[in-house]
């Protein structure tokens, strides 16, 4: 039985890039004749985790039929209007971006900045998040979207997730230190940015993970701090 699923439509092969800031992106070949139409919210299965979508692009060239997707509602490069605020809360004025670009906002909390004023300037929503976040001048926050879709301001503690060196399911492939990369077999897909790997002999933090997978073989590549 597959493993990975596009909806209810079973995946021959893909890749999906999770960043430490904003939403992951994918690749997907389908088992399908039929693409999905652009602009579909769906949910992307790897193993067991299903993970809320929207397909940005698709096409079936050769019969062959692949998607590309982003997490959320596509809405982090959406052109938001102008607007200007007096006596808020940053984290209000975040909310509201997030909104007026369609997607759905988290918890904002931690941004607990009051602004006298501020002028939100026409441009996408990714650049108006940044330059909110950008007011806690706390290295440890980062805006991302979550599996159900939702756009929150996250506080990463970088605890460990998985040991390679003991973890039933978990083969250590390869290092490269100039890359501070790693390459792990696994099973699942909790290696995640904001979590840390024990893999040969040390605690790496991981800031990316990148997964691929088809017919034989589903690994990730992460980078550590």
């Amino acid at each position: 039985m597959p493993d990975f699923f596009l909806g209810d439509t079973p995946l021959l092969s893909g890749n999906v890039d999770f960043p430490l800031i904003g939403a992951w992106t994918g690749e997907v070949l389908l088992s399908s004749t039929t693409s999905p139409p652009i602009g579909t919210v769906t949910t992307l299965t790897m193993r067991g985790t299903s993970r809320l979508c929207t397909v940005v692009d698709a096409g079936g060239d050769y019969l062959q039929v692949k998607a590309r997707l982003v997490a959320g509602r596509g809405g982090l490069d959406a052109t938001l209007d102008p607007r200007d605020y007096r006596g808020y809360q940053a984290a209000q004025i975040a909310q509201d971006a997030i909104k007026d670009a369609g997607e759905v906002p988290g918890v904002w909390d931690a941004l607990a900045t009051y602004c006298p004023h501020w002028l939100r300037p026409q441009g996408p929503l990714r650049a108006c998040l940044q330059r909110l976040v950008r007011l806690t001048n706390d290295p440890q926050l980062h805006w991302r979207v979550g599996d159900d879709g939702v756009v929150s301001l996250l506080r990463d503690d970088y605890s460990v997730v998985v040991d390679a060196t003991n973890q039933a399911g978990f083969a250590q492939l390869a290092s490269w230190g100039q890359e501070r990369l790693l390459l792990l077999s696994l099973t699942d897909t909790s290696i995640q940015p904001g979590r840390s790997v024990n893999a040969f002999g040390q605690t790496r933090p991981i800031d990316r993970a990148l997964y691929t997978w088809d017919a034989d073989a589903f690994q990730c590549m992460a980078w550590w701090r």
